[in-house]
């Protein structure tokens, strides 16, 4: 068994070269009656049931899963699919590792995850490595990349945005979206910032490509920014007020 994904990447690779410091840091201030309200979307479709991460080797290597191999349930559960999610599975499988397991339990809703690649396998020892830092007792589900689960997510995304401003319509936004989400994957240009445009109504927009991403998961009040890959991460800068006081509201981006 081996995985193919957009990136090859080994854990020395991803120690020092993802973490080095000769990348550096590139931030953006917004001053005045402004605020940012960022969402991310993941564009994954999760298959199989959540499991519980029994052993790990190391930082980035799921070992068991429920008592068994790794890579043994990942094996049960892509051939319990149906031929056609086989093949969109293949060489495009991810861990959706949980996030927040304490709000999980107390009240029952499903978990947020962050979307980790799948690398490669180790037949001997039935090991999974993953673009992620798996724990044990965390819950993981396993996930395909799918474009119509990358659109969906981030119009339900931005749709959620209305409750936290009031109905107050950005003015702009700020599109990050990774180099996986091309043309090839979703069969058209600029989706992730057309669905952007379409959905959220900002007059102006702009972003850039990147190869990783630093994005929210989680819903109100256990909201946590993660690193993550294959993802859009959007700011939207919404003005300060309520409905009312002059700031420009959804309602009146549809009329217009």
């Amino acid at each position: 068994f081996k995985q193919k994904t957009a990136y090859e990447i080994s854990t020395r690779d991803w120690s020092s070269d993802v973490c080095s410091s000769d990348l550096g840091v590139v931030g953006l201030a917004i001053g005045g009656d402004w605020t940012i309200e960022a969402v991310s979307s993941q564009g994954c479709a999760s298959i199989g049931r959540p499991w519980t991460i029994t052993e790990v080797d190391g930082e980035h290597a799921i070992r068991r899963i429920g008592r068994q191999p790794a890579l043994d349930v990942l094996l049960e559960t892509v051939r319990a699919l149906p031929p056609l999610l086989v093949e969109r599975a293949r060489g495009n499988l991810f861990a959706g590792l949980a996030v927040d397991e304490v709000h999980m339990t107390s009240s029952g809703a499903a978990p947020a995850v962050v979307s980790c690649a799948v690398l490669g396998a180790d037949q001997d020892s039935g090991s999974l490595l993953v673009l992620g830092r798996p724990v044990v007792g965390q819950t993981v589900q396993f996930q395909y990349r799918d474009a119509a689960a990358a659109t969906n997510d981030l119009e339900s995304q931005l749709r959620g945005t209305r409750t936290h401003t009031e109905g107050r319509a950005p003015l702009a936004a700020i599109v990050l979206a990774d180099d996986a989400r091309h043309a090839g994957f979703f069969g058209a240009l600029n989706r992730d910032a057309s669905t952007v445009r379409t959905v959220a109504g900002p007059s102006a927009l702009a972003g850039f490509g990147c190869r990783a991403e630093l994005g929210p998961v989680g819903g109100a009040g256990r909201r946590r920014s993660v690193a993550m890959t294959h993802a859009t991460c959007v700011g939207l800068l919404v003005p300060a007020g309520r409905p009312g006081d002059g700031a420009t509201t959804t309602d009146d981006v549809a009329r217009g």
